[in-house]
């Protein structure tokens, strides 16, 4: 038999409980369509909640991946910021403030920020190196070697 969602029943399983890795208990989280939370939705009426100063590293962090090793210090920062933003703006139990997201543990900052971003962090990163890297005509991210032709 067919396990078909009501449309009440689907639009909540967008929310996630999730348990917190240092152990403090669990929270319910809204992973984020970040297009959205950037640019908002003109033909829906949806104004964009990014903060200004954070739109650059949002943007990063969805359409190029993050590698904090090889940001600046002020990079870095707003990475911080962002990760604290997004943290407060996604947990829905219980509310936080951005000043909340600061006092907490770091662990369940990163694992909250990969759920918030729908990806983990590693794979972001993965992503920019593999993008980083020159591509042949497949566009596999696979350079030729010494004396190999291209593909």
């Amino acid at each position: 038999m067919a396990n078909t969602p009501t449309i009440d029943k689907w639009q909540h399983a967008r929310i996630r409980t999730v348990q917190l890795p240092s152990g403090a208990g669990d929270v319910d989280i809204e992973p984020a369509d970040l297009a959205e939370l950037i640019y908002g939705d003109p033909l829906e009426g949806i104004d964009p909640v990014v903060p200004n100063e954070l739109i650059g590293i949002a943007e990063r962090a969805e359409y190029e991946g993050v590698d904090a090793e090889k940001m600046s210090p002020d990079e870095r920062q707003l990475l911080r910021r962002y990760r604290h933003w997004l943290i407060a703006n996604r947990v829905v139990r219980p509310k936080l403030t951005v000043e909340d997201v600061r006092r907490l543990p770091y662990d369940d900052q990163i694992a909250l920020f990969r759920i918030a971003l729908h990806m983990d962090l590693a794979e972001r990163v993965m992503l920019a190196s593999f993008r980083g890297v020159g591509g042949g005509d497949a566009g596999n991210g696979r350079v030729p070697a010494a004396g190999e032709a291209a593909e």
